[in-house]
């Protein structure tokens, strides 16, 4: 995905990453783990966006920017993964809501399915570089990583999978 800054795109690439990084630097979670894993999140996206990649067509005059590119992008990622399988799963309630259980299979499901896109992108970069590049797998690991993060983010917010309003008059049954 970051390939965009070289395109037509840069400015709004540049910008939805600064954005992200801003939004997840407000991010205030339920305790200071989730408040300093926001902020690692936040200055790598920040840093994903101010050092480009290496460009596809092999210029390497800027080779730092685009090892530090990678470290930030590997880190933004991996603290995603975190959110989902560490912090996601935790609840604030004594008592969780019956769908809770659901939940964190997704939010776990999501996490590893981001830690294995991870994975795969490292290992097609380095095993299978030749016979995939004409393939993109980056473009689409990086996309289902970010998609998986997405289906935490409306779950955790309460859009998807939310736990049924007891109204009263309403017999809870286990």
């Amino acid at each position: 995905i970051s390939g965009y800054y070289y395109s037509g795109m840069r400015d709004v690439w540049v910008g939805v990453m600064c954005a992200i990084g801003v939004f997840l630097l407000s991010y205030r979670g339920y305790g200071r783990v989730d408040d300093i894993a926001g902020n690692i999140a936040a200055v790598a996206a920040v840093g994903v966006a101010l050092f480009p990649t290496t460009p596809a067509n092999g210029d390497r005059t800027d080779e730092i920017a685009g090892l530090l590119h990678l470290g930030f992008a590997a880190v933004f990622f991996l603290t995603l993964a975190f959110f989902c399988i560490v912090l996601f799963t935790k609840s604030d309630k004594e008592i969780p809501g019956a769908r809770k259980p659901a939940r964190n299979q997704l939010y776990v499901a999501s996490g590893v399915i981001m830690l294995v896109c991870l994975a795969l992108i490292v290992l097609c970069g380095l095993v299978f570089d030749e016979q995939t590049k004409d393939l993109y797998p980056a473009l689409w690991l990086e996309s289902v990583a970010i998609l998986a993060f997405g289906v935490a983010w409306l779950t955790k917010g309460g859009t998807l999978l939310p736990d049924k309003p007891v109204t009263a008059g309403t017999r809870v049954t286990a």
